[in-house]
């Protein structure tokens, strides 16, 4: 930067004016400053370059003790009870955190295509917000050793920890030690006087921030190799993009690191306002390692310019403790003028620990802060869609949202589109996949095996990637507990009713050629969703040419029966089993009515 005088800055104005290529920052009235900035023009004219930081990975390759390479870390039995105790503080295993280094290495998970991959020789610079409260230390210090060991010193300006009223002593003096004697250029910490929630205390560390991009992120991660670059090359070329990772996992029990898949995902919602990951759009697909669009983040992780989080409104400061604001930045950006991409050749690891204690479960009405921050985003972005989730969520509907007047004027200062045009032209899939008003269903209530008496279909309380089985059948069968009725979906899909669990007969589990049922959110996209009913020879097919059928082993009697597929045999008993209601108009009409037939394995 360099300091002038008014006289000297209505001139540089008046040229800069008369100029395409440069922007110009006027940061402080006295003295007055002009910073010119790289235009897109300008970058697409930068040399670009292998970012990768070779002698870090030479050191990371020669790496040894626990956890490296990302692999599982199995505590003592000894601390198997410990472990549990301090759980329910933390929802994740503390003691495993303790036995790996701060430093560990990870495999990379990038495509290969990543590998290979330049960038701007010059981007802007970035600071790190990271908000946490009463997190374990070793959590999260690893989060701030691996942003800055395997981010470019000279793109990273800072990290800033925002310490949202954490009453833990060891985040007091410990860290501060710790901060002092290793980073201290490199990291501060802002400490809030009261418990603000996630998205206040976001704010105040964006406010103070000096990055011309900031990167938000939880206080459980760990960053990939060569992660930084990639994720600010799309800002810096609009500075109206905010930018994704690939989000892969954290084992909360052992701290393995697994990857979610190579080729990525996309965010959308259901109406009920729970964030769902559906597969990328084939025309996505023909280079895994390019950047998409992606509908809806996931909070955990995302890159912004500064100005433009400012100019977008922040967040809502409405919003409470957590939720919702994944839902509500996303509309802000995608309805306001702005796109979202994901970077597949940024890859972090994400800890998706358990249920930890939130003091502030419930507002001062006492509903609970979720349910109000749902329905604050609803009456500002959603317009008529709004009724879609209070008829999902009866009791949201008579939430006092509070003052929506700040957030509906920036909704009309920045002439925002409708919800509707977002949901045509961002996420038409969220209507296909969960439309407002559900279709008829083929069939519905309790699946019972015509082999053995009183046996039924059972989700036996499991969650996503939970067996189901067998369990003794409800007494009505065509309305039966939640457990036990199950719908085949206009989707082609079997489900929970009223719910977005789906059977789920992945072929990688194949085992002697059974293939087990497990619970996955509904994709609709049939594959190893796809079932189909014969309700005249009562079978459960898995496939629409009838090779593959629903089977039950009853061989354990000390065991609940197991329900898996296998190869159809018309002679089997066990193959065949009766649904409480079927709509035989519909199921004689197969081929026509539902969603159009594919065979796409998911």
């Amino acid at each position: 930067m360099i300091a002038v005088n008014k006289a000297v800055l209505e001139l540089a104005i008046k040229s800069i004016k008369n100029s395409n290529n440069i922007v110009v920052e006027i940061e402080n009235n006295d003295p007055f400053y002009v910073r010119r900035i790289n235009s897109v023009n300008n970058l697409n004219k930068q040399q670009k370059i292998d970012w990768t930081d070779y002698e870090y990975l030479a050191i990371e390759a020669n790496q040894t003790g626990n956890g490296e390479r990302g692999e599982p870390t199995i505590i003592n039995e000894d601390q198997v009870e410990l472990s549990k105790t301090l759980a329910k503080d933390y929802s994740y295993n503390v003691l495993t955190s303790d036995m790996i280094s701060l430093d560990r290495s990870l495999k990379d998970f990038r495509h290969d295509g990543c590998r290979n991959k330049t960038y701007y020789a010059e981007l802007p610079s970035v600071s790190v917000i990271i908000v946490y409260h009463n997190e374990y230390l070793s959590v999260l210090l690893r989060t701030v050793h691996s942003v800055i060991n395997r981010a470019p010193a000279q793109l990273l300006k800072e990290i800033i920890l925002v310490d949202d009223f954490s009453s833990k002593s060891n985040l007091k003096q410990p860290l501060d030690n710790h901060i002092k004697y290793n980073f201290p250029y490199k990291v501060r910490v802002i400490r809030l006087e009261q418990r603000s929630g996630l998205m206040k205390a976001r704010m105040a560390g964006i406010r103070n921030a000096t990055g011309e991009i900031v990167v938000v992120m939880d206080a459980h991660v760990e960053v990939g190799t060569n992660w930084l670059p990639p994720l600010i090359e799309p800002i810096a070329e609009d500075y109206r993009t905010v930018t994704l990772a690939i989000v892969d996992y954290i084992d909360a029990e052992t701290f393995e690191y697994r990857s979610s898949g190579a080729d990525g995902y996309r965010g959308v919602l259901n109406w009920d306002m729970t964030y769902i990951l559906l597969p990328r759009s084939w025309a996505d697909k023909e280079h895994v390692w390019d950047n998409y669009e992606n509908p809806i983040m996931l909070g955990a992780f995302f890159a912004i310019n500064r100005n433009y989080f400012w100019e977008l409104g922040g967040y809502d400061d409405q919003l409470e403790i957590w939720g919702a604001e994944q839902f509500e930045l996303s509309f802000k950006v995608w309805m306001c003028g702005g796109r979202m991409l994901t970077v597949p050749c940024t890859r972090i690891g994400h800890n998706f620990k358990g249920k930890g204690p939130h003091p502030f479960m419930t507002t001062s009405d006492g509903k609970t802060y979720v349910w109000r921050n749902m329905k604050r985003v609803a009456e500002v972005w959603l317009d008529e869609y709004k009724d879609a989730l209070y008829e999902k969520i009866p009791n949201i509907r008579d939430i006092e949202a509070g003052d929506l007047s700040k957030q509906i004027g920036i909704r009309e200062k920045l002439r925002c589109k409708s919800f509707k045009w977002y949901l045509e032209n961002i996420a038409p899939d969220i209507l296909k996949t969960f439309p407002v008003k559900m279709p008829t269903d083929f069939a519905f209530g309790a699946i019972e095996s015509i082999a053995v008496d009183n046996w039924c279909v059972d989700a036996l309380n499991g969650n996503q990637q939970n067996r189901i089985g067998l369990f003794s059948c409800a007494e009505n069968r065509i309305n039966p507990h939640s457990n036990q009725n199950f719908v085949l979906s206009f989707f082609r899909d079997i489900r929970i009713r009223n719910d977005y669990r789906c059977w789920d007969a992945n072929p990688l589990d194949i085992v002697n050629d059974r293939i087990p049922i497990k619970l996955g959110l509904c994709h609709t996209l049939q594959g190893n969703q796809f079932f189909r009913y014969d309700h005249i020879n009562n079978k459960i097919y898995a496939d629409n040419e009838g090779n593959r059928c629903l089977d039950v082993d009853f061989s354990d009697i000390a065991a609940p029966p197991e329900l898996f597929v296998t190869t159809c045999n018309d002679t089997s008993l066990t193959q065949k089993f009766s649904w409480g209601y079927v709509n035989e108009t519909c199921l004689m009409n197969w081929d026509s009515y539902g969603s159009e037939l594919n065979y796409i394995d998911s």
